[in-house]
């Protein structure tokens, strides 16, 4: 049985049993955070800053694709191949507004 509770205004996405769960921008960051961190820093968050690039100081170009094949698997989103751009994968704040965004069209 799946029950939802809403708060505040946010995206929502579906767990593993299909129930709506509500994800914020907090909830984007930290899961976008935990990804890099994990799969291109080898666990040193230090190295992670909001505005910083992440093409060329933690991600290269295949890396990109495998974030981008993240956010599709993990939000729940399909990331067209003309978003695929610095405006939106720049950096982790750029990353967070962009699946907000994204997961906002959704509802």
């Amino acid at each position: 049985m799946c029950f939802a509770l809403s708060f505040w205004l946010g995206n929502s996405e579906t767990d593993n049993k299909g129930c709506l769960i509500e994800m914020n921008t907090k909830d984007i960051d930290r899961d976008v955070r935990a990804f890099l961190i994990e799969n291109f820093l080898f666990g040193q968050a230090e190295n992670l800053r909001d505005g910083d690039p992440l093409q060329g100081n933690v991600i290269d170009s295949t890396g990109a694709l495998e974030l981008v094949a993240y956010l599709q698997d993990h939000f729940a989103i399909t990331v067209e191949d003309d978003e695929v751009i610095p405006e939106n994968l720049e950096s982790v704040n750029s990353v967070v507004a962009y699946v907000a965004r994204k997961l906002d069209s959704k509802t």
